[in-house]
């Protein structure tokens, strides 16, 4: 079997795994209503506000799952040392928090925004807290599953498959672009949302085709989705939760250009700017160390 029909029918089974874990969720969903006979538009909104809930945990499943049917091939998994886990993953992680924050506590100053104040009220902060502590382990475990699938896996079958035809561009743009068909379903993201993400794609496969681990993009992913949405509630590929603290942000064109205003930092240009120059700077460099 050639590498394409290979990458092909692993990228299906991941997408079969997906649809099927969001089966079962709106099943248990639906299941756990019954009592209270709902209607269809409720059962909906419960189900789309923990959506990326069900999706990030499905993600690190199916990484879970794929690892341990090559439990005892160590060579298959050399990025889960210690070392690589603390020295590569760990500093990423640390660096997408800081800046993340950083950048929203930035735009909440120079842009006219609101701070609401916290997310939950202490009678429902058990619950709450949990609920964000969920929700923070679903952004990890969705950029470390998706990360490995198309950094890792896909990324590497398309460089073998794209070989004297394109190169290491070809694969980077292949895989970006059924990076972003995957993330296009059930998101509801618009043209900033999908040029931000095309050029995060695209930024991520150049690290990893530079040597970079897939556990390192993933914390960087991870770490600035956890900040944005858990921390301060903001959108993040097109679904809001009520974190620990809440800011929001009023119409206005600076806020657009800034902080992305009622799209989330995803529609920031700004964010997309740096993206941007990024890649241009690291374009024509030769591979750096791996991180």
């Amino acid at each position: 079997m050639n590498e394409a029909k290979r990458a092909a029918l692993f990228l299906l089974a991941y997408w079969g795994w997906l649809f099927a874990a969001h089966l079962l969720g709106i099943s248990l969903v639906t299941y756990g209503m019954m009592d209270a006979s709902p209607r269809f538009n409720e059962i909906a909104d419960l189900y789309f506000n923990n959506y990326w809930t069900v999706q990030g945990w499905a993600a690190l499943l199916f990484y879970l799952f794929n690892f341990g049917l090559t439990v005892g091939r160590q060579a298959h998994w050399p990025e889960l040392s210690q070392r690589n886990l603390v020295h590569r993953a760990l500093p990423q992680l640390m660096k997408a928090s800081v800046a993340s924050a950083a950048w929203v506590l930035l735009t909440f100053w120079i842009t006219p925004s609101q701070f609401l104040g916290p997310g939950f009220s202490f009678e429902g902060g058990v619950w709450a807290a949990f609920s964000c502590l969920l929700r923070a382990g679903a952004w990890v475990g969705w950029a470390v599953g998706e990360e490995w699938v198309f950094r890792k896996v896909l990324l590497d079958r398309a460089k073998r498959l794209f070989a004297g035809r394109g190169g290491d561009l070809a694969a980077i743009a292949t895989v970006t672009a059924l990076w972003i068909l995957t993330r296009s379903w059930h998101q509801h993201l618009g043209i900033n949302q999908t040029l931000t993400l095309i050029l995060a794609g695209l930024a991520l496969g150049l690290h990893a085709v530079r040597g970079g681990s897939y556990l390192a993009g993933a914390a960087m992913l991870g770490g600035a989705a956890m900040v944005f949405q858990v921390i301060f509630s903001l959108p993040v590929l097109g679904h809001e939760f009520t974190g620990f603290w809440i800011i929001k942000y009023r119409s206005d064109h600076l806020l657009h250009f800034v902080s992305g205003g009622a799209g989330g930092p995803l529609s920031s240009s700004v964010i997309q700017l740096a993206l941007a120059s990024w890649l241009v700077v690291n374009s024509s460099g030769r591979p750096g160390r791996r991180s």
